[in-house]
């Protein structure tokens, strides 16, 4: 009898909505920048929002999913030429909390304190 692999069971993350973290932002940034594309691209995309590299089927059946993730960074990054660029420094310390945390918030948190407090 052949054995069945199971699927990894993760929840998508909606871009778009911002369920994502600053640090994330930054480091999604670098990966696009990096020239990869295709599967290298989508191995570092996944690892760098779920945690976890893919395996191969899990490849196949995700990968639908890239093009979504592609597409909430690119309404991000229109958005963000609408407002000016806030050091993480600026936000922690009007915020009274150390720079380490605001990595850690939702990116769309941090995009709303800095379209009004700044």
């Amino acid at each position: 009898m052949e054995a069945t692999k199971t699927m990894r069971v993760f929840e998508k993350k909606d871009i778009k909505a911002g369920q994502f973290t600053v640090k994330q932002r930054v480091e999604m940034d670098s990966i696009f920048r990096s020239g990869k594309i295709g599967l290298e691209m989508y191995y570092d995309t996944i690892e760098c929002l779920h945690g976890f590299r893919p395996t191969t089927e899990e490849t196949m059946q995700w990968f639908d999913y890239l093009q979504q993730i592609i597409d909430g960074f690119l309404f991000w990054i229109e958005k963000e030429k609408l407002i000016k660029r806030v050091d993480i420094n600026m936000i922690a310390l009007a915020r009274n909390v150390e720079p380490e945390e605001v990595w850690t918030w939702s990116y769309r948190t941090v995009y709303e304190i800095i379209l009004l407090e700044f």
